[in-house]
């Protein structure tokens, strides 16, 4: 004879498009929606997902670096790259891109005219001017100055910023010395170099060295 107190609990079978369902819009919508569109418990749709191997998409934490590289990049850079790039999931990419109302521009047919204009103004203004004189990308400008062998002229180190560099070249670390003078670090060593310094920072040769490379 059965207890009349005692309830058996049964558990309803899942249906396969309660599973398709499942997998379609678990990692989208909230769970409790989820389990009352297909009028399951909340712990049933969750155990369900577990089986089913279907996890809740992570949104991964945007950082300004990311988006700023995503500006920069997108109109060059297809998602897939991108997001190989960044180590990020290729949707949250695509998303992000949404997010940010970021066009893709076409890809730039290059005329004769316009490689005549690179040549002419490449160097003499900055890569984001001459971008948007042009109607393209920075990047596909740069690719096409680099493919055509377009360097922009050196900038020549002045009597004054050697001056500057000799005073404190032995107190500030070249870094920061760099960035005082609007120059990357390499060109400041290869600079020191040509000057004669010694590791030591001492000046083999006394005055001004009017190297042509770097001196007016």
């Amino acid at each position: 004879m059965k207890d009349s107190n005692f309830q058996t609990t049964v558990h309803k079978p899942w249906l396969p498009e309660e599973d398709v369902y499942v997998r379609k819009y678990y990692r989208t919508k909230k769970v409790e929606d989820i389990a009352q569109t297909i009028g399951r418990t909340r712990k049933a749709v969750v155990s369900r997902a577990k089986s089913l191997g279907v996890r809740k998409r992570t949104v991964p934490k945007w950082s300004i670096e990311n988006i700023e590289y995503i500006k920069q990049n997108y109109p060059s850079m297809n998602c897939k790259q991108i997001a190989k790039y960044l180590n990020l999931p290729r949707g949250s990419v695509e998303h992000k891109i949404k997010q940010l109302h970021i066009i893709k521009i076409p890809k730039h047919k290059w005329t004769t005219s316009d490689l005549k204009f690179l040549i002419l103004y490449y160097g003499k203004i900055s890569n984001a001017e001459l971008a948007k004189m042009m109607g393209v990308s920075e990047n596909g400008l740069r690719r096409m100055a680099h493919y055509r062998g377009l360097t922009k002229p050196i900038k020549r180190y002045t009597k004054l910023e050697h001056d500057y560099i000799q005073k404190h070249y032995t107190k500030i670390h070249t870094s920061e010395l760099a960035k005082r003078l609007g120059r990357t670090e390499s060109s400041l060593m290869e600079y020191v170099s040509t000057q004669g310094w010694t590791g030591s920072h001492e000046k083999k040769k006394t005055g001004y060295t009017n190297r042509r490379r770097y001196n007016k």
